[in-house]
């Protein structure tokens, strides 16, 4: 892991939203995984490097916060310092492996520490301490935390000019212990794109996270150097050894006014009986209030420490031993949270499609998406608007003049075809006679027998036989 600022000591509100960046992601061809630490200037990602040739490799990410990236000053000034601190090759320096922009997002990439930051054995809090550690374990990881900042401030450009590198935020955060007792500086560059930028709500953040660890020149707003490192490593090195921080106030403008006044620093042996005298002057010195009364080097303040350690008489062996031991529960818990995190991100990759990893796929596929989902609106309203047009309310009706009258000509008369005459009943008498009468021959018709008379014939209309008499023309 990285060592990293607590979000409790230092917040910066970012001044646009934040970058949606969460596991699955890439940054280049870096993988994140999980997020492992937070703070005032950005994120700190286990991520994995898929495009490494030795193969699938856990590296940790640093992403800057969006007030950060979106300052084009201190965007220039993080890759310019980035790219220079990735030049010192140390192994007491934490290796800055690559650095880009992506999306908007500023990132640098930087080696994985099996371990975690030394403010964790400090409690972790920078401002109280419940006990100091052992004074071999302090000492020795001042030594390589001196080694590791003097390689960078020795670090030389190509015509062999020193560059002039100076870290401007050694603190507990930024110390990185490994599992097996060695110490690595992390962060080299970031200090100083951040005091660049233009924007003054991130620039005041970041002091509020920086101020217990400045420098009196620092506070002044004055030139830094190499000097300036001595004196925030001789802070970390008093609280280690003492268990109380030499500054620290109520309030920040407290502990600044304590930093810059040019009283010396209460000597350690008034807060712990038996102090070395050796340790306390090394401490002494390095927290003087004038740089000219400082160690020059950090290889001197080296050197120093190096006599305290062998009149300890301490052994590498139990220093490794002690750190091993303090960092053994946050260490495998946080190897667990990294093996499923790399677990959760191969099912991703064989279930999910691969828009969803990359950025820059996955915002085409949404806007194929959203493309779709437009002309399908547009269809559908063009769909209504026509059936509405066809079904919709009739329209008023027009007054149109009736045609002009014509006087009606005489139709020719048609006769229709006149009933048939019924035929008169004989006289009663006459039929009563014939009846008294002589049979008639066989030839003859036979007399009409009794029945109903017929029915009265229909009119022609009703019949439908209607016969025309010619009507002459």
């Amino acid at each position: 892991m990285v060592g990293f600022k607590t979000t409790q000591e230092s917040q910066v509100r970012a001044v646009i939203p934040p970058v949606d960046l969460a596991p699955g992601h890439l940054l280049g061809r870096y993988e994140l995984l999980i997020a492992i630490a937070q703070g005032g200037m950005g994120t700190v990602w286990a991520a994995r490097d898929r495009g490494s040739p030795a193969g699938d490799r856990i590296v940790a990410v640093k992403t800057m916060l969006p007030a950060l990236s979106s300052d084009p000053r201190c965007k220039r000034m993080f890759l310019t310092e980035s790219r220079i601190a990735s030049r010192i090759k140390h192994p007491n320096v934490c290796a800055i492996l690559d650095q880009g922009e992506q999306n908007g997002v500023l990132y640098f990439v930087m080696e994985w520490i099996d371990g975690d930051a030394l403010v964790e054995l400090l409690g972790g809090s920078t401002r109280k301490q419940n006990r100091p550690i052992p004074l071999p374990v302090a000492v020795r990881i001042a030594i390589e935390a001196a080694r590791g900042l003097h390689a960078a401030h020795e670090l030389r450009d190509d015509g062999g000019a020193l560059i002039g590198l100076v870290h401007r935020d050694v603190s507990p955060h930024n110390i990185l212990i490994t599992r097996d007792g060695s110490v690595k500086i992390a962060d080299f560059g970031v200090a100083k794109a951040v005091a660049q930028a233009d924007n003054p709500t991130t620039n005041t953040g970041h002091m509020k996270g920086k101020i217990l660890f400045m420098a009196p020149e620092q506070v002044y707003s004055e030139t830094l150097d190499r000097r300036s490192d001595i004196f925030a490593l001789g802070i970390v090195l008093y609280q280690l050894t003492t268990g109380t921080h030499p500054f620290a106030a109520s309030h920040d403008l407290a502990t600044m006014a304590r930093i810059a006044r040019p009283e010396p620093v209460d000597p350690p042996s008034s807060l712990v009986p038996g102090y070395p005298p050796e340790l306390e002057a090394a401490v002494v010195r390095a927290l003087a209030k004038d740089p000219a009364e400082r160690f020059p080097t950090m290889a001197e303040l080296a050197e120093a420490l190096e006599a305290v350690n062998a009149a300890l008489g301490a052994r590498r062996e139990e220093v490794t031993a002690y750190i091993r031991d303090a960092l053994a529960t946050r260490v495998a818990r946080r190897a667990a949270v990294i093996r499923d995190a790399v677990r959760a991100a191969d099912g991703w990759s064989r279930g999910r499609p691969f828009s969803r990893l990359d950025p820059r796929r996955r915002a085409r596929t949404i806007a194929t998406a959203a493309a779709l989902v437009a002309s399908g609106a547009l269809l559908g309203a063009a769909t209504l608007l026509w059936i509405g047009l066809a079904e919709g309310p009739a329209a008023p009706g027009v007054a149109v003049p009736a045609p002009p009258a014509f006087p009606a000509e005489p139709r020719p008369r048609i006769a229709t075809a006149e009933p048939r005459a019924a035929l008169p009943e004989p006289p009663r008498e006459a039929a009563l006679s014939s009846s008294s009468s002589p049979a008639a021959p066989p030839s003859a018709a036979p007399a009409p027998s009794a029945s109903p008379a017929p029915p009265p014939a229909r009119a022609p209309a009703e019949t439908g036989r209607a016969k025309f008499r010619d009507p002459g023309f």
